[in-house]
């Protein structure tokens, strides 16, 4: 089995069905292209030397590895094919992984064991080296294999973080739109340890009426994939939708609606 058909074996097993790619070292972006060529998958591309282009369900950015923080989106899957031993920083690229790894993302990393030396500047890795580079970035190892000369690991977050729009109690779900809510709760998701409780911020925007509010507030919560909130206006939700950003609708106690987004990973 060759890389591109790990990758295309993944997305057939993910659950929920990814809809938002992300490839890093994506060239051309050819892989990427024939992953959304016939599908509602949309893709996001990067590479450093990369002509940039635009087609109506997939996008090549010029973008090095490195920075990947800075595309303020969430994906469901990130992968990586052949792409590793030409990092400059590789641990600094690893370490930035939750800030695109969308709710219950996945992200999956391919390379050679040893590589065939090009003569261009490139280091390779063991799958071991990898491995601990990964998990030194904070990552969890879901699985990790050697097939023939390249070798795979399949990876997510050690959690996710959800923002609730909650009344003053911080018990119960704001039931007006998302940025009147006077606080935004802040949860942590793990399938171990299921929902804690991290932060309570408040909103500073709950009593104010400017245009794209929903953004606003959402900059609050900037690192969390996931909102639970009773309702969020349509343009609200199609611009978070953009982004990548989970979202779900309920009333009534925090707690009693919070398992149903678990259950939705």
């Amino acid at each position: 089995m060759n890389a591109e058909d790990l990758v295309r074996r993944q997305l057939a097993e993910a659950k929920p069905d990814p809809k938002r790619l992300l490839e890093i070292g994506a060239g051309a972006g050819s892989f990427l292209q024939q992953l959304t060529a016939s599908s509602d998958i949309t893709g996001l591309g990067i590479d450093p030397f990369a002509t940039p282009r635009q087609a109506e369900n997939f996008e090549i950015r010029q973008l090095a590895a490195e920075e990947i923080d800075s595309l303020k989106q969430w994906f469901d899957v990130v992968f990586s094919i052949h792409s590793l031993h030409h990092f400059s920083r590789p641990l600094q690229c690893l370490r930035a992984l939750p800030s695109v790894v969308g709710w219950g993302g996945r992200c999956m990393l391919v390379d050679w064991h040893a590589g065939a030396h090009t003569g261009v500047s490139e280091h390779y890795y063991t799958l071991q080296q990898a491995a601990d580079m990964i998990e030194r970035s904070g990552l969890r190892i879901l699985t990790k294999a050697r097939l023939g000369d390249i070798f795979s690991i399949e990876a997510t977050l050690p959690f996710w973080k959800i923002a609730v729009a909650v009344n003053d109690d911080e018990k119960t779900i704001c039931p007006k739109m998302f940025g009147m809510a006077p606080k935004l709760a802040v949860y942590t998701y793990s399938p171990a340890d299921g929902f804690r409780l991290l932060e309570v911020r408040p909103n500073p925007y709950e009593k104010t009426m400017q245009h794209q509010k929903t953004f606003d507030v959402y900059d609050l919560v900037h690192d969390c994939q996931a909102l639970l909130s009773a309702h969020i206006g349509k343009r609200g939700i199609a611009r978070l939708q953009d982004m990548g950003v989970r979202l779900f609708f309920a009333k009534g106690n925090v707690k009693d609606n919070l398992a149903a987004c678990g259950f939705a990973l």
